[in-house]
């Protein structure tokens, strides 16, 4: 879970104390030489997910790969899962890809949120 963007979205949505519960069970395993494979830096990464309510993976399980997700939340704000995309990386800069799918991610959450 740690190395996608869906992954990242849900963890980070089931709040912190959920999150570090997750963390005690699971050993990070490496994939990429861009993996967070540290407990440390993935706190960080999974608290500015929280902050910004997205989540972006970059090179993290395969390379020339970026995912971008948004947890997909119910009416109480329970996290059900995530609504996410994978792409090549190719020429598009984090920023640009961003600024393309996410505000897509979002509405499509938004009009499944009554649903969960």
């Amino acid at each position: 879970a740690q190395v996608t963007a869906a992954g990242s979205a849900i963890l980070a949505a089931m709040g912190e104390a959920a999150s570090e519960a997750w963390l005690a069970r699971h050993t990070l395993r490496t994939y990429t030489p861009y993996t967070i494979s540290s407990t440390d830096q993935l706190r960080q990464q999974l608290a500015q997910v929280r902050r910004q309510g997205w989540a972006l993976s970059e090179q993290q399980m395969e390379l020339n790969y970026r995912g971008i997700a948004v947890p997909l939340l119910d009416r109480n704000n329970d996290v059900h899962g995530a609504i996410s995309i994978t792409m090549p990386i190719n020429q598009e800069s984090s920023e640009d890809a961003t600024k393309r799918v996410l505000p897509v991610l979002q509405e499509a959450a938004r009009g499944l949120r009554p649903l969960l």
